[in-house]
C-alpha cells in the first residue's frame, strides 16, 4: 500500500503543477473532489484487505492495489502529456492492457 499512497500523492501533485503552469484552470472544488476520490481509494483498498482476511481468499487485495496503482500511473502520464511531455505509446498501451486485465474502469482518476 505504500506504493499506492506514493502514486496518489504524485498524481495529485502533478495536477497541482498543471494548475500552477496555467495548463489547467484553478478550481478549489475540483481539487477537493480529487482529494476525496483519493481518500475513497485508500478506504476501498483497506476494506478489501479486511474482507480478504476475513474470508481467506487470497488475491483480491493485491489485484485491487495493482488496479489502482496502474490507474494512478496512467493519470500521471496523462497530466504529463497535458504539460507537453512526450510519453512512449508502448508504455501507455502496456498500462491500458493491464487495466483491462485487472478490471476495466471508465474514469482513470
Amino acid at each position: 500500500m505504500p506504493v499506492l499512497i506514493l502514486l496518489l500523492i504524485i498524481d495529485y501533485l502533478s495536477a497541482i503543477l498543471l494548475v500552477l503552469t496555467g495548463k489547467r484552470n484553478k478550481n478549489s472544488n475540483v481539487g477537493f473532489i480529487g482529494i476525496c476520490k483519493k481518500m475513497f481509494i485508500i478506504m476501498i483498498v483497506t476494506v478489501i484487505n479486511v474482507i480478504q482476511n476475513i474470508i481467506g481468499y487470497n488475491g483480491i487485495y493485491e489485484t485491487c492495489i495493482v488496479f489502482y496503482c496502474i490507474n494512478e500511473v496512467i493519470s500521471v502520464l496523462e497530466n504529463a502529456e497535458e504539460m507537453g511531455v512526450k510519453i512512449p505509446i508502448k508504455v501507455k498501451d502496456m498500462l491500458n492492457e493491464e487495466v483491462d486485465k485487472n478490471g476495466n474502469t471508465e474514469d482513470a482518476d
